[in-house]
């Protein structure tokens, strides 16, 4: 019996490749494996908190993908703020009070 061909692996950037990326995407391509890594572990410690969907602009998603960058920060938390703000402003309880 023949064993059928894997699809073909990503290709890998070079040193050379890496080094010419502007600052922006060299951070993004630094930061993946940590935020992976981060995420698997995260998964465990946030069993009490549901997940959601958010759609946004593709141009908003970015800017808030690079804020996080910059603050190092997760995109969750930046989106848990704006949540937060939100629920303030109308009289709500904040994230935190709900939780407890």
């Amino acid at each position: 019996m023949r064993k059928t061909p894997s699809p073909p692996r990503a290709k890998r950037r070079t040193l050379l490749e890496l080094a010419s990326l502007p600052v922006a995407e060299e951070a993004a391509v630094k930061a993946a494996p940590r935020a992976r890594a981060a995420g698997r572990r995260a998964a465990g410690g946030r069993a009490n908190y549901p997940s959601a969907t958010v759609y946004l602009p593709r141009r908003a998603l970015r800017l808030i993908k690079e804020m996080a960058l910059e603050e190092d920060r997760r995109i969750s938390d930046i989106i848990a703020d704006a949540v937060d703000e939100y629920l303030s402003k109308r009289g709500h309880p904040s994230l935190k009070q709900l939780t407890d």
